[in-house]
């Protein structure tokens, strides 16, 4: 009898209960057809004022009651990297080596999905993988291939229109070449690590960040201890971009968010950049809001 390779996924839920059992519908078919793999789903709800933990429990019992899916409520929404983090730890306990972190807005079409992205960390001996990532239909680029320099973060932010040009013709190179590439960053929407290399203290990611940044700091962190981050495009997940937190939080409240994660990347992890820089990357950030509502208003 063939020993099943036991894999864990964290899937952290909101309010957006029927995007957790779209996710869940999805991972049990696929599950279904994977002999080799067995797959255990954390699903962390982070304290939802709605329905959700009834309703996710409800189907849990009724549905998939002799599957490896558990519910696990917290009492207060702490944000995206806590409620990861106590997902990554439930999972540990359970043995998973290899965990997969998932937002639950996303959808696999590939139905040997596992087993290539779990090829691919074996094969790279990455700490983290991250597959391609399709929104509205096109392949995204890596989240960051590069480690940010301030020179690459200040234009970035003052020369954002040029930098949308250049990312679509990278994008078009990328749909020609789907080449797998070691980068600093990858989508927080789906990546696969191993938990061996890529926690710190038993968590992978930094508790004080509600959201954004998340992917920043831990390619920061796994650049600093010299682990690869790997993005491998020959497999890849569909994801429908910012839809829960665009139900929950406007544009203004959202970069004053972006804001503060990224302060924290600045101040506790990029320590090469001296107060000076710290506080021109700030402005830029600030011109780069201007542009991205006058770029929306034109849509």
């Amino acid at each position: 009898m063939i020993e099943k390779k036991r894999i864990g996924i964290v899937i952290l839920n909101y309010q957006s209960y029927k995007d957790t059992i779209k996710l869940l519908k999805n991972l049990y078919e696929i599950s279904q057809i994977s002999e080799n793999l067995e797959l255990f789903t954390c699903i962390v709800d982070n304290a939802s004022p709605n329905d959700s933990v009834e309703i996710i429990e409800n189907e849990l019992n009724t549905v998939y009651s002799k599957e490896p899916f558990f519910l696990f409520p917290l009492k207060t929404n702490s944000g995206y990297s806590t409620g990861n983090n106590a997902g990554v730890k439930f999972l540990l306990e359970k043995d998973c080596q290899y965990i997969f972190i998932m937002n639950n807005d996303i959808e696999i079409t590939n139905n040997n999905f596992f087993q290539d992205m779990l090829t691919s960390i074996n094969n790279s001996k990455s700490a983290i993988v991250g597959p391609g990532v399709i929104q509205k239909g096109k392949m995204e680029l890596p989240l960051k291939r590069e480690r940010p320099t301030f020179f690459g973060i200040v234009s970035e932010n003052f020369l954002l229109p040029i930098k949308i040009l250049i990312n679509r013709n990278k994008r078009n190179k990328l749909k020609r070449n789907k080449e797998i590439q070691s980068v600093y960053s990858v989508s927080g929407c789906c990546f696969l690590i191993d938990a061996q290399q890529a926690l710190e203290d038993g968590k992978l990611f930094d508790d004080r960040l509600f959201l954004y940044e998340e992917e920043t700091i831990l390619g920061e962190r796994m650049f600093s201890n010299n682990l690869l981050v790997t993005f491998d495009p020959t497999t890849s997940v569909i994801h429908a971009h910012g839809a829960t937190i665009t139900k929950h939080y406007d544009k203004k409240k959202q970069d004053k968010i972006k804001d503060q994660s990224f302060r924290i990347y600045l101040d506790d992890y990029r320590l090469d950049f001296n107060d000076i820089q710290k506080t021109i990357i700030m402005f830029s950030r600030k011109v780069r809001w201007k542009y991205e509502q006058i770029i929306a208003s034109l849509k």
